[in-house]
């Protein structure tokens, strides 16, 4: 689920009722807090999440992925490099996806 700059406040505690809940980036938003259910479901199922830019980020006590991915737009740290060019991804700052999206001829 991708809601990164949507001027999010609060993540609701249904979110972990979702069964096949994989992926979370809620980066620049507004949240200062999650409720520590939603946090412990998203460390126990390891979910792939994205929360930089956010004030919780500020005293987050583990869990919850506070570091910035290479670029704004590039959706995930874990598809850089897999030799598929991801166009969020293709920039100087994730290294044009990390080479994927270099043109050989």
């Amino acid at each position: 689920m991708g809601v990164a700059r949507c001027d999010i406040k609060h993540l609701p505690i249904f979110l972990k009722d979702f069964k096949s809940f994989s992926y979370l980036d809620a980066r620049d938003n507004n949240i200062s807090s999650i409720e520590i259910e939603l946090q412990e479901f998203i460390v126990e199922k390891q979910i792939e999440n994205y929360f930089s830019g956010n004030s919780l980020c500020r005293h987050n006590d583990g869990g919850l992925n506070c570091e910035d991915v290479c670029s704004q737009y590039c959706w995930s740290e874990k598809e850089l490099g897999n030799e598929y060019c991801d166009s969020s991804c293709n920039s100087a700052e994730c290294n044009l996806d990390e080479g994927d999206c270099v043109e050989t001829s």
